[in-house]
């Protein structure tokens, strides 16, 4: 077992139930992140989570100044 794994493993065992399973799930989204990265494809699920996520927000563009005038060359 790796020192990376013997880490996981003995923080896994003080955590309360509900972190424990919080760790677990994104210590399996990345697994399933470095599966899909060497392959050079997207993750499962990755547009379904993401679409939308903005929906109903509210953007303003702030001013934007106005241009340097330069000298003509």
């Amino acid at each position: 077992m790796s020192s990376i794994a013997q880490e996981l493993d003995q923080q896994m065992s003080i955590l309360d139930p509900a972190t424990a399973r919080r760790v677990e799930q994104l210590v399996r989204d990345a697994l399933a992140l470095a599966k899909t990265a060497k392959n050079g494809a997207w993750p499962a699920g990755y547009f379904e989570q993401t679409a939308g996520a903005l929906a109903g927000e509210q953007f303003e563009r702030p001013d934007q100044g106005t241009l340097e005038q330069r000298e003509a060359w």
